[in-house]
């Protein structure tokens, strides 16, 4: 702080996660849930969770008085960057940390009730390499939770136990897996090697030992950090796409056709010199005409997905100038796996198509909830043959860190298990995730809203038989469920806050109160797993999935 200036320049917020994860075991099913990753069958020519992976076997074949107690939880770690203000905005760079559950089955592991948030690093700058400065209070519950634990009360088992944790390893982009790791991503050496620290730049790339290396168990881990699939898959997709559509963001350059020129012996792409000696390049045979490139953004204009499947890929296309702008992250997963070799097809030759589409199957299987290990080994041993077809095929500019990585995810998943539990989708989301609008609601609601709950209440539930016989002697004509609709709300709330002498409904008080007139809103809803929108969302979507029909007895 400056000298007379009380306020802090940063302001770091730590919330523990050990209270917390002893509240999971409070409810007697999330209890049960916890211990499925040793309750469930194992398939050892499948994998579904990184509980069947041989990192997770490898660390109970090392710490067996760990693994001997099924409700020691295993965890992971995310970080990332974003702004909370507007692109337009003042620069500011927030880095929460996440901490996910992988005890749980595959339905509920993933899902944002079981996403953690123990930390917030403040901005307004990069935190870089003193990442490690904010991590030192999570870093010492973690070595707290794994060498001591917690007594902590299961539900299920109806019995206290003394609840230990370990952190199985961290899921990041590249950049900041240089952050946690220590070891830098730029230069030659920034695979991910783990290469003893002879010479920085010759035989390894460590800039720092990283806090992670003070748990002690973390030496002992198959996979300490993550390569993240969302984010490798993007960039190679890009890379492709933009380069194959000959976009302006294309790889294949003048300069690159130079450098290769001097660098390799393909004199078919060598750059082509007038008599002025002005060089200029022809397309590769990787590379589609103008008029094929317009013909594959009518075809996206047109295209349409089931709900919720993908965003709208046509609103990224501009039919009239052939150009291509706005790809997620997502739409990138999407067109990779699906609509590449599709959009392609026909308009390069064979030997380009065949090389693409191998690449988008290997990122297509890998991706899938199940993973056979046989696949898994194919893959292993197909990818490094695909990498080299495409080197044959596109300019060395082409090839970037990114394409090297792709190797490297086969064997991560045969480590680690689907590589749904090692990407960023999830955290992304989170980072910009909606809540929703808030609005008033009106007298008419809240009463339908009271109401509903009330008749659903099983505590609430004797009190029903005797609000019947008072209105039917009363309105005698009236059907008892629309008595029940117009009276029972405000007849209950009588009975419970005056009537009610003998204090055995002293706890319904607030219930009988009735709601708040504030609400949130939403766009959709889930239900049974089926995704539906409100009306008004659905109008001018270019997939509507509003309405129900529910067959019925004549």
């Amino acid at each position: 702080m400056e000298k007379g200036n009380k306020v802090p320049n940063l302001v770091m917020t730590y919330m523990p996660i050990g209270p917390r994860l002893q509240r999971l075991f409070y409810s007697k099913k999330t209890a049960q849930h916890l211990t499925w990753h040793s309750d469930h069958p194992i398939d050892h020519e499948k994998m579904i969770h990184p509980s069947e992976g041989r990192a997770w076997s490898h660390f109970d074949e090392v710490f067996p008085d760990f693994a001997q107690e099924t409700c020691n939880i295993r965890l992971g770690l995310c970080t990332d960057g974003f702004s909370p203000n507007n692109s337009n905005g003042s620069p500011y760079s927030c880095w929460p940390v996440f901490i996910t559950v992988y005890n749980l089955p595959p339905w509920l592991a993933l899902k944002h009730q079981y996403i953690l948030l123990p930390l917030i690093i403040p901005g307004p700058k990069n935190p870089g390499q003193n990442l490690d400065v904010f991590l030192q209070p999570l870093v010492h519950e973690l070595k707290m939770l794994f060498t001591d634990g917690i007594e902590t009360y299961d539900a299920h088992r109806r019995e206290n136990f003394q609840m230990r944790a370990v952190l199985m390893w961290t899921v990041s982009d590249f950049p900041a897996y240089a952050m946690l790791s220590g070891w830098s991503t730029h230069g030659t050496l920034y695979g991910p090697n783990y290469i003893k620290p002879d010479g920085f730049g010759v035989t390894h790339n460590w800039v720092k030992r990283s806090i992670f290396w003070e748990l002690p168990y973390w030496r002992h881990l198959l996979i300490r950090h993550n390569l993240d699939l969302m984010h490798i898959e993007k960039n190679v997709f890009k890379n492709m796409f933009h380069t194959s559509m000959d976009t302006p963001k294309s790889k294949d350059k003048l300069s690159a056709r130079q450098d290769l020129e001097m660098l390799c012996d393909r004199p078919l792409l060598n750059p082509v010199r007038d008599k002025k000696g002005k060089a200029w390049i022809k397309k590769g045979d990787y590379t589609l005409e103008r008029v094929d490139v317009k013909k594959v953004c009518a075809w996206l204009k047109k295209l349409k997905f089931p709900d919720g499947y993908a965003s709208n890929i046509g609103n990224c296309v501009n039919v009239k100038n052939g150009s291509f702008y706005g790809f997620k992250s997502h739409d990138c997963h999407v067109f990779m796996q699906r609509l590449l070799p599709l959009a392609i097809r026909g308009f390069v030759p064979n030997m380009v198509y065949e090389a693409i589409t191998e690449l988008c199957m290997f990122f297509r299987v890998l991706c899938s909830k199940t993973l056979h290990m046989e696949d898994l080994y194919n893959m292993k041993r197909g990818i490094a043959q695909t990498i080299c077809k495409l080197e044959k095929i596109f300019p060395p500019s082409f090839f970037d860190s990114m394409e090297h990585l792709v190797i490297h995810l086969a064997d991560e998943a045969i480590l680690g298990g689907p590589v749904q539990y090692g990407w960023m989708y999830q955290y992304e989301r989170r980072l910009h995730e909606k809540g929703g609008k808030k609005r008033l609601l009106k007298h008419e609601e809240l009463h339908k809203a009271h109401t509903y709950i009330l008749l659903n209440c099983a505590e609430v539930a004797p009190f029903i038989p005797e609000f019947d016989r008072a209105a039917q002697a009363s309105y005698q004509n009236e059907p008892i469920s629309v008595l029940r609709d117009k009276y029972f709300a405000k007849w209950f709330k009588y009975k419970v806050t005056r009537d009610s002498t003998d204090g055995r409904a002293k706890h319904l008080e607030p219930l009988a109160n009735g709601p708040s007139n504030n609400a949130r809103s939403y766009n959709g809803y889930f239900v049974n797993g089926y995704k539906f929108h409100t009306q008004e969302y659905g109008k001018g979507r270019a997939s509507n999935n509003y309405g129900l029909c529910v067959g019925g007895d004549i």
